[in-house]
C-alpha cells in the first residue's frame, strides 16, 4: 500500500478537471452532466492503469478514494452553478448596467430562456417532439423516465419534484 497511490487519485483528479473544462468549451451535444460523469470514468480508469504501471505496490482504494472525494465534491458545487436558478439570476443582474433589471426580464433572461433552450435540447436528443398540439413524449423519452424510475425504485427514493414520474399510474 503506498502512498503514492494517493497522489496518482490527486493527479487523476487534476487531470480530469483540465480535461473537463476543455471539454465544455467544445459545446458537445451531451451537456455538462454527460460530459462530467464520461470523463471522470475515462480518466480515473486511465489514471488507475497508469498507477498499477508505475507506481510499486498500487492500492487502488487509496487512489480511488482520494479521486472519488475529489470528484464528488466538484460534482456538487459545480451542479449547483449549472442548475440554480437563483445563480443564474444573480449572476445576470451583475452583468446589468446598474446591476438591477425588472422582474419581467429577469424572467424572460433567467426563468424562460433556459427553459426554452432545455425544451429544445430535449426535442434534439429525441425524448420530446413538438407536433400543432404541442409537445409530447417520444418512446425514447419514456424509456429514459422508466429507467430514472427503475433507478428510483431501487434505491428506494420517492419520486417527487422535478423528477417524478407517473408511470406507476400509466398503462
Amino acid at each position: 500500500m503506498a502512498p503514492e497511490s494517493f497522489l496518482v487519485g490527486l493527479a487523476g483528479f487534476g487531470a480530469y478537471i483540465v480535461i473537463y473544462l476543455l471539454l465544455l468549451r467544445l459545446k458537445l451535444p451531451i451537456g455538462w452532466l454527460g460530459i462530467e460523469v464520461l470523463t471522470g470514468v475515462v480518466v480515473f480508469s486511465l489514471s488507475a492503469c497508469f498507477g498499477y504501471w508505475i507506481v510499486d505496490g498500487f492500492s487502488f482504494l487509496y487512489a480511488v478514494s482520494l479521486f472519488g472525494f475529489c470528484w464528488f465534491c466538484f460534482f456538487f458545487i459545480s451542479g449547483i452553478f449549472y442548475v440554480s436558478v437563483s445563480v443564474g439570476i444573480i449572476h445576470y443582474l451583475n452583468m446589468q448596467p446598474g446591476k438591477s433589471s425588472t422582474r419581467e426580464e429577469l424572467y424572460q433572461e433567467c426563468v424562460r430562456k433556459p427553459f426554452i433552450n432545455r425544451i429544445q435540447s430535449m426535442t434534439n436528443l429525441g425524448l420530446i417532439e413538438h407536433s400543432e398540439q404541442g409537445y409530447s413524449v417520444t418512446n425514447k423519452g419514456r424509456f429514459s423516465v422508466r429507467r430514472i424510475k427503475n433507478l428510483q425504485n431501487l434505491l428506494g427514493l420517492k419520486s417527487e419534484g422535478f423528477y417524478s414520474s407517473n408511470l406507476d399510474k400509466q398503462k
